[in-house]
């Protein structure tokens, strides 16, 4: 059985500059720059400044910027402060975004992989 590949920004430790990785990332502390991936999970406490670009983007924490992938998922009392892209949108009471949502069904797995 393969393990997936799964990257993990711990809690307290702050990344400064873009962040690229062909597997998963699971955020606990901060990324300020643009952050590509499969998939990302941004947990409670954590929070993100710069674009996203992913397949699967799942926000329990903050986002400060762009989000453009399949499936995105807002969790109670997460923020976005950005415009969203996805074909798969999901958001639960207590949530807030600060910007525009583009629910577009074409595309948007292949701008996400390039941008």
């Amino acid at each position: 059985m393969t393990t997936p590949n799964v990257s993990i920004i711990n809690e307290g430790l702050q990344i400064k500059g873009n962040l690229s990785t062909p597997g998963s990332l699971k955020v606990l502390g901060g990324i300020a720059g643009h952050t590509k991936c499969n998939d990302i999970i941004v947990a409670v406490m954590a929070i993100i400044k710069g674009n996203i670009a992913a397949e699967e983007v799942i926000v329990f924490g903050k986002v400060v910027g762009n989000i453009r992938a399949d499936v995105v998922s807002l969790k109670a009392g997460s923020h976005v402060m950005g415009n969203i892209t996805s074909s798969n949108f999901s958001v639960e009471e207590g949530a807030e975004l600060e910007g525009s949502l583009s629910i577009n069904p074409k595309d948007v797995t292949q701008s996400a992989s390039s941008s």
